[in-house]
């Protein structure tokens, strides 16, 4: 993996409790950790866009979901969603959180992450954003062994003269 930066042992750090601070306060500042050693930059506060909220609640719940821990991300990504301006400043934001919040859900409620799947094929028939490609490959995996893979693979066929 060249070019790539290894993982620092406090990675994970993130998902430990705090003893000093209130469960939001410490589990922020934890998660802000994680993110210097995953290498990315984050803004708090207002950024370009008006939602750093969103921007930062979307990073929080893709290290979640990365870190395989499905629950907190969906709440992470729920939240993330619920902090976006209305209407989005840039619909394929939501479009993505769309996408991770499906793969989170995948596991306990495959139903809800098709119908999740499909607002997010809606929006980024509107507005393409290069990145949804990336988030596919753990979504297919996620609805793999389920009876909506089919399902998922026609909706997701509608992008495919987009995503070249």
């Amino acid at each position: 993996m060249r070019g790539r930066r290894a993982l620092a042992p406090r990675s994970e750090a993130w998902r430990l409790p705090d003893a000093h601070a209130g469960p939001d306060h410490g589990r922020a500042n934890l998660r802000a950790d994680a993110y210097q050693d995953l290498g990315i930059a984050r803004r708090v506060g207002r950024d370009s866009h008006g939602c750093g909220a969103a921007n930062f609640g979307a990073f929080t719940g893709y290290a979640e979901l990365l870190a395989g821990d499905h629950r907190a991300a969906a709440v992470t990504l729920e939240a993330a969603l619920a902090a976006l301006p209305s209407p989005p400043v840039r619909p394929a934001m939501a479009s993505i959180l769309l996408l991770d919040l499906a793969t989170a859900h995948a596991h306990n409620d495959p139903q809800h992450a098709l119908g999740l799947t499909g607002q997010a094929v809606e929006s980024l028939r509107n507005d393409w954003y290069a990145t949804a490609r990336d988030r596919l490959p753990a979504l297919r995996a996620a609805l793999g062994g389920t009876p909506y893979r089919p399902e998922l693979e026609e909706r997701l066929r509608s992008l495919s003269g987009l995503a070249s």
